[in-house]
């Protein structure tokens, strides 16, 4: 798994505006964009085409005139349609997050992705751009609250503090307003795995990304928020059937290996 300050795909125009990157993004047909996360909080408007959002067991269409609002850190995958997709993506910067703490994926308002490019192809294009956002983000402030369910407000905050020195289910119960025991049975009911078990798949594919990038297995464990290398390569067993040597000797010899000349 990638973490991505930009956004992939083929960027076909920038529009970007108030602080904001806002790019048309040309996906391919039938192409797959391998599990990955973003380090800032971002908006999806499909334009054209269709997609399918993947994160762990839940799987959403999104089509033409959709959108929706990933928070940061989120682990998701995208499967594209037979005629790909133009995407109006819209990556919110720090500023922006604070009333959105605590949420996790949401759909959008319908056409709200035509409104917004509307706004930043119009005169006043700032004015209009910040305006139309800010607008989103109260509505998404406002009634993610009421209508998010307790385990996915309990997963965006596990997306988020997943480093931190193990999340009890006692704290994050009480930071979504439940019982710890009614939280830990719909959370497994929901995603099929416990709180814990979630946290330790995050960390792991922290941990991957560490040794992809040639970081020694002992670094990454402990920046992943393993005790030791032990726990870091009984838990890669366990999640991607190898150690993390092997996984590090691997993706070494895959970048050290030479490209055919042109």
């Amino acid at each position: 798994m990638q973490h991505h300050k930009q956004f992939l795909g083929r960027h076909q125009r920038d529009h970007s505006s108030a602080g904001l990157q806002i790019v048309e993004t040309v996906y391919e047909p039938r192409s797959l964009c391998a599990p990955h996360a973003h380090f800032d909080p971002y908006f999806c408007f499909v334009l054209e085409g269709s997609l399918l959002d993947v994160a762990g067991p839940d799987r959403e269409p999104v089509i033409a005139g959709d959108g929706f609002f990933r928070p940061p850190g989120a682990l998701h995958a995208v499967a594209y349609g037979d005629r790909g997709a133009l995407c109006l993506m819209v990556r919110l910067g720090a500023a922006w997050m604070g009333p959105l703490a605590a949420r996790g994926r949401q759909s959008l308002p319908r056409d709200s992705g035509l409104r917004m490019l509307d706004a930043v192809s119009g005169p006043g294009r700032e004015r209009n751009v910040e305006r139309f956002v800010g607008s989103l983000v109260e509505s998404l402030a406002a009634s993610r609250l009421g209508a998010q369910h307790p385990e996915e407000r309990a997963r965006a905050l596990l997306d988020r503090e997943y480093l931190q020195a193990g999340p009890k289910i006692a704290e994050v119960a009480g930071q979504v307003g439940v019982h710890p025991s009614h939280l830990a049975r719909s959370f497994r009911r929901r995603y099929g795995r416990t709180m814990k078990e979630y946290v330790v798949e995050l960390r792991v594919e922290h941990a991957r990304r560490q040794l992809a990038r040639d970081v020694e297995p002992a670094v990454a464990a402990a920046d992943a928020g393993f005790h030791d290398q032990s726990h870091l390569t009984r838990a890669f067993r366990r999640f991607l059937s190898t150690t993390p040597a092997r996984y590090r000797r691997r993706a070494r010899s895959v970048q050290e290996r030479p490209r055919d000349s042109a």
